[in-house]
């Protein structure tokens, strides 16, 4: 039976709920978790843009949150809110919810160093520019300093190409084409293209902290 028969037998596919953007949004974050350093930065500098000071990261140093609006220290070195959709389009609406909270966080050395806040959307949802200035008020600064705006598609094309690099583990390439098979047969990002996975028997999981 193929991954596209059973849904489920996907890491990422949750269990007898809907596939929301959260979702999504996690399963990035785990991918950021477990990959090697060099890897984490060239996936991090796409997803952040080119001005991210990969100098700052510390593998010790990273934390990661989901569902976080807690604002950067004053001393932050490097703010960035990581709009990420299907299209990459901003549209003005009336969106005056009070209540702003990014789908997800990555913080560097505590957020002294780096605070990149991340608001997702998914299939035909669009950002909405509302949302994003208010998510800019939680780190303090005017949106067009701070965004940088990407596509599903765009992080799927990154994220195949470390798989062909050669440069990441069985278990990076493993959790790295689940995310991919994710992005495919839940959100039609990407094109399905499963590689050929070593066996897993008796490997052992790095640690993802």
């Amino acid at each position: 039976m193929s991954i596209t028969e059973n849904r489920h037998l996907n890491m990422f596919y949750p269990y007898r709920r809907e596939v929301i953007e959260q979702n999504l949004t996690r399963a990035l974050i785990i991918v950021l978790r477990i990959l090697n350093s060099e890897a984490k930065n060239t996936l991090l500098k796409v997803i952040v843009g080119d001005v991210f000071p990969s100098s700052l990261i510390d593998e010790e140093q990273l934390t990661y949150t989901i569902e976080d609006a807690t604002p950067p220290p004053k001393n932050c070195k490097f703010k960035r809110l990581v709009a990420i959709s299907t299209t990459g389009v901003i549209k003005e609406d009336s969106d005056t919810d009070a209540k702003s909270i990014p789908d997800a966080q990555i913080r560097v050395g505590s957020g002294n160093d780096a605070v990149i806040m991340i608001e997702s959307k998914v299939r035909s949802n669009t950002l909405s520019l509302d949302q994003l200035k208010r998510h800019a008020v939680i780190l303090g600064e005017d949106l067009d300093s701070v965004i940088h705006v990407i596509t599903w598609n765009k992080i799927s094309s990154e994220v195949s190409k470390l798989i062909s690099s050669g440069s990441l583990s069985d278990t990076e390439v493993f959790v790295a084409q689940e995310f991919l098979d994710f992005l495919s047969i839940n959100y039609d990002y990407g094109i399905l293209n499963r590689l050929l996975i070593p066996s897993f028997r008796g490997l052992e999981i790095p640690s993802m902290g």
